[in-house]
């Protein structure tokens, strides 16, 4: 992430602090809306999901809609990393894959792509 674009988020952060709770309200829904739809366009995994669920991006609207979402199990996850799970737009061999220690069993891969969608 380039300084400019690191600065102009910290200059989003501190103004932020002092929107009303309507105001938060609307940007997280925003949010929501703009990374489920990101979801299902780009992660094989998330689509076939939502598919089966019948349930479209454009129906989840706020925060209340979030039980409608199919989820996923962490041997779901497992079972298809990277190919179904990581983005389509996403060059794995460009990211950093840290695990988790697996202290319930299988270690669970996390994908940090420093080129990652704002979702605005």
């Amino acid at each position: 992430m380039s300084n400019l674009r690191k600065a102009w988020n910290l200059y989003k952060l501190m103004k932020s602090q002092w929107w009303s709770y309507e105001e938060l309200k609307k940007l997280q829904e925003k949010k929501l809306r703009a990374i489920v739809k990101y979801a299902y366009n780009n992660i094989p995994l998330y689509h076939e999901k939502f598919k089966n669920a019948k349930i479209r991006p454009e129906e989840i609207k706020t925060t209340q809609d979030l039980v409608k979402l199919p989820y996923l199990t962490k041997n779901e996850i497992q079972n298809n990393f990277p190919k179904r799970i990581v983005a389509s737009n996403v060059d794995i061999r460009n990211c950093w894959i840290p695990h988790t220690s697996g202290s319930t069993g299988k270690p669970l891969k996390v994908v940090y792509n420093e080129n990652a969608e704002d979702f605005e």
